[in-house]
């Protein structure tokens, strides 16, 4: 349904007087979703997982690269062709109120891609609206009041059924739940769950929540830098990661051993500038398992599974394991 293809967004910035530097927001990036599928993107906060999202539903134009709708690469297309095929594309913001015109009442913003895309007859845009309010937990009573007048959790779900409402086959939720309360994000992940199978949706699920990640996804795309550095089943992502980097985001999430942090395996140092990221592995600076090929060579998905891709040489070629992962965390303890 979606392939992303080599794709690279640079955002140019002046670090002095006559120079200009680029930032490598995404560098690289290729995978697929597949029909009715929910891929995960995970990744600490900066790793370019908004950009991707937005790049591939050519909110911004990417530097190079490829992205296909349907076989139809979207890179390629201006004006009308583009227009045509927007419904089809949807996204979900982060902040739901910023994501509001604050002079346009919740129902005329539901409307609007109806009306902009000319789906429905006038007489019947208000039932359209009333229908959609009532699919994504909306009363009636909240059609003529604006984004400010509404909670969080209720601003969020005015996103969704405006993101609804051109039936569209691709959605693209940028971390919908993540400036909600944790009881409002529950509501709004069951909802979007039975959304999925309600309009047969095709999802790319953006967050750094790895417990709403394992809930709601098919498979799950690891970002580090800028670029994919694991993808595979969530079971297997989970249970198994095979990329040291992964093995570092899994032990981040909260279990039997909260209470004892030196258990975890953490990466020394900080994350490299995506102004000048390290020239081969961009995890070798912090990687408990470098080696010299690892900062001499880059980096590419390989399969250590049929369906299982990492982007570390001795993953796929078995010289690290999980295991190693945790005998690196009882080294760390000690």
């Amino acid at each position: 349904m979606l392939a992303v293809e080599k794709l690279v967004k640079h955002y140019p910035i002046k670090t002095g007087a006559f120079r200009t530097e680029q930032v490598r927001a995404v560098d690289g990036v290729s995978f697929s979703v597949r029909r009715g599928e929910t891929l995960g993107l995970v990744g600490e906060s900066g790793c370019g997982k908004s950009t991707l999202g937005r790049v591939a539903l050519r909110l911004e134009p990417p530097t190079s690269g490829a992205v296909r709708y349907r076989d139809v690469d979207l890179t390629r297309l201006r004006g009308r062709p583009l227009r045509h095929l927007r419904p089809k594309l949807q996204m979900v913001f982060q902040d739901p109120l910023g994501s509001l015109n604050p002079r346009m009442k919740v129902s005329q913003t539901v409307a609007e891609p109806l009306v902009l895309h000319h789906l429905a007859a006038p007489r019947e845009i208000r039932t359209r609206v009333r229908e959609l309010f009532d699919r994504v937990g909306l009363s009636d009573e909240l059609l003529d009041r604006y984004p400010h007048e509404l909670s969080g959790g209720q601003q969020q779900r005015v996103g969704i059924a405006r993101a609804l409402a051109p039936h569209p086959e691709v959605m693209v939720l940028d971390e919908p739940t993540s400036a909600l309360d944790v009881s409002v994000q529950a509501k709004l992940i069951n909802l979007l769950r039975r959304l999925k199978e309600d309009f047969d949706l095709t999802q790319v699920f953006i967050s750094h929540d790895l417990s709403v990640i394992g809930y709601l996804t098919d498979r799950v795309a690891v970002m580090y830098l800028g670029e994919i550095v694991e993808l595979g089943p969530t079971a297997k992502i989970f249970l198994m990661p095979r990329h040291p980097y992964t093995g570092a985001l899994m032990s981040a999430v909260p279990g039997e051993d909260l209470l004892d942090r030196r258990t975890r395996l953490m990466l020394p140092g900080e994350v490299p500038s995506p102004i000048n990221p390290p020239p081969a592995c961009r995890l070798a600076p912090r990687c408990p398992f470098v080696k010299d090929r690892c900062r001499e060579e880059k980096q590419v998905l390989r399969p250590v599974e049929p369906d299982h891709l990492v982007a570390c040489w001795r993953a796929a070629e078995g010289e690290i394991s999980p295991e190693d992962f945790e005998r690196t965390r009882l080294a760390l303890e000690v």
